[in-house]
């Protein structure tokens, strides 16, 4: 990301007046009517670019939440690029392992299936030959009467010690447990074809009614508009000044904890410290006194949709424990807070301090 306020040459607290000024003298520097050089041209554009974002508190402020994460980004990149990288890896070693085993157990259930399929056909065949040999014997013996045996007819042979022949009868071909099952199986096929086109039906009309519904919507500009809800803002202006007579009042008991706990983790202070050298900053402050008065004057606060940038005048007045001695520090403020799970919290604070007393 661009620094534009490199580019200007000035500091991140530097307000609006001075960054105007700078931009002007700059411009004249580099202005195209002294010379013919490229370099010059390509300043004055870059110098142009970076007035334009800084000279408005909105994209000032946007300008400075994305320079602010962007740095807390770039400096753990590799570290978090590490775990994705060694948990991608972990994913392709179980899924080549679990890839292989599956094809084993594929080929197994394919072999065992083939040969099911194979010893059941078989089966079928044999049936079907023994139903067919005796539909044969059948239609023989209805036209060839002379199989029959007529004893009027024949004539008597004597046979003392012949036994009778027992007539044999081909008995009833069972339905195999394999004919059961694959009947079984067509059943239930025919059950799910069933119930899986009930489904589709029912989804097609559901499509077909939403399809409606979205035709109307696009037809209708009035009822699009009156569906419209516009973005709401971050926070109320009662929220924020109730966030800062919290602010003070924890200021002036001088309590470190309620104090750090309005800051977000995130939270940096004049551009360079985090929360725990904030955390040092007022520890050793509040130490150091016998009583602290903070105070704030003129208090501007502008309320966007992602931030809410607070501006004023401060005074603070402090007496030391040793000698009793008191100091008074005053200035321009400029707090920018966001909302961390429904509470707003301090992400960027920068003062600019005059001469104390």
């Amino acid at each position: 990301m661009k620094d534009y306020y490199k580019t200007l040459g000035v500091k991140e607290n530097v307000s609006e007046e001075e960054i105007r000024a700078r931009w002007v003298k700059l411009t004249k520097h580099y202005h195209p009517d002294r010379g013919e050089d490229v370099a010059s041209n390509e300043k004055i554009r870059e110098i142009n670019e970076a007035y334009h974002v800084l000279k408005h508190s909105s994209t000032r402020v946007e300008y400075d939440l994305q320079r602010t994460y962007g740095q807390e980004k770039r400096g753990s990149y590799f570290k978090k690029l590490s775990v994705p990288a060694s948990i991608l890896f972990v994913f392709i070693i179980v899924g080549l392992i679990y890839f292989n085993r599956f094809q084993t157990t594929s080929v197994s259930e394919l072999t065992a299936s083939n040969q099911i399929d194979q010893t059941n056909q078989r089966n079928e065949t044999n049936q079907r030959n023994e139903i067919n040999q005796r539909n044969q014997i059948d239609q023989i013996d209805q036209r060839d009467p002379t199989n029959s045996i007529n004893p009027k007819t024949q004539p008597r042979i004597d046979a003392p010690n012949q036994q009778p022949q027992l007539a044999t009868s081909t008995p009833a071909v069972p339905i195999t447990f394999n004919q059961r099952n694959q009947t079984n199986q067509i059943n239930q096929t025919d059950e799910i074809d069933q119930i899986d086109q009930r489904n589709q039906t029912d989804q097609t009309d559901e499509t077909d009614r939403t399809d409606q519904t979205d035709e109307i919507d696009q037809r209708d500009p009035k009822l699009q508009f009156a569906q419209f809800k516009p973005p709401s803002p971050l926070a109320t202006e009662d929220e924020v000044r109730k966030f800062f007579a919290n602010y003070i009042e924890c200021y002036n008991q001088m309590d470190l904890e309620g104090f750090l706990s309005l800051f977000s983790s995130k939270a940096i202070q004049n551009q360079k410290d985090r929360i725990e050298g904030i955390r040092k900053i007022y520890a050793d402050f509040f130490n150091q006194g016998q009583g602290v008065r903070y105070n704030t004057q003129d208090m501007k606060i502008e309320i966007y949709q992602n931030a809410v940038e607070v501006k004023a005048r401060y005074e603070i007045e402090q007496i030391l424990k040793m000698g009793g001695e008191k100091k008074v520090w005053r200035g321009n403020v400029r707090w920018v807070l966001d909302k961390e799970n429904g509470v707003l919290k301090i992400i960027s604070l920068d003062y600019q301090h005059q001469k104390s007393v």
